[in-house]
């Protein structure tokens, strides 16, 4: 294996929080203390992307090119943070007992077979018509407003641009029952 750059974070914190725990000998004494300290560090550091290509390079290094191709295709959502974190240490010299080694694996596993899971719930269901949601006929109602606002002016500027009582846009926002914040929203103007 070859060796590994060690992460060297921007910040002014790393005078607080230290630079990037380092394995060179194996916690035997408060082991779940020292393991609980460096993922706080990588928590406090690195996120969900950072995890992503923490766990690409652990799947590289255990020459597991299908595995890698599959992650990448795989949602941020799917990715937990503590298993990017463990293959990093993994990878920067902590030595997992066989009981974390098959957590590890399983948790890898998990991830994996999000993107499976994922492939099966996206098929689609014929019978199953597709209802719209509150959101869709919120747009929908806004539209219509704002196309009758759009024939109004028209008719305002076909007319000379000439102001009388007839035009009043807000009586037709009113009308419709469309809150002005949305239809600012939608189209830009109100």
């Amino acid at each position: 294996m070859k060796p590994v750059k060690l992460l060297n974070p921007r910040s002014s914190d790393t005078n607080v929080m230290g630079g990037e725990p380092i394995w060179r000998t194996q916690p035997t004494e408060n082991r779940i203390s020292a393991l609980s300290k460096a993922f706080s560090w990588y928590n406090y550091f690195y996120g969900k992307k950072d995890a992503r290509e923490m766990i690409v390079n652990y799947l590289e290094s255990q020459d597991r090119k299908a595995d890698v191709r599959t992650l990448k295709s795989i949602p941020d959502s799917a990715i937990r943070l503590t298993t990017g974190w463990l293959c990093r240490m993994k990878m920067v010299g902590l030595e997992l007992s066989e009981t974390e080694q098959i957590k590890l694996d399983n948790l890898l596993k998990e991830i994996l077979s999000s993107k499976q899971t994922e492939q099966v719930d996206a098929e689609p269901v014929a019978d199953a018509p597709t209802r719209p949601n509150i959101q869709d006929r919120l747009r929908e109602k806004v539209g219509e407003c704002a196309a009758e606002l759009d024939g109004m002016f028209d008719e305002f500027l076909m007319s000379g641009a000439k102001m009388s009582a007839d035009y009043k846009p807000i009586m037709v926002i009113r009308g419709m029952n469309v809150v002005p914040q949305s239809l600012e929203a939608q189209t830009g103007r109100v």
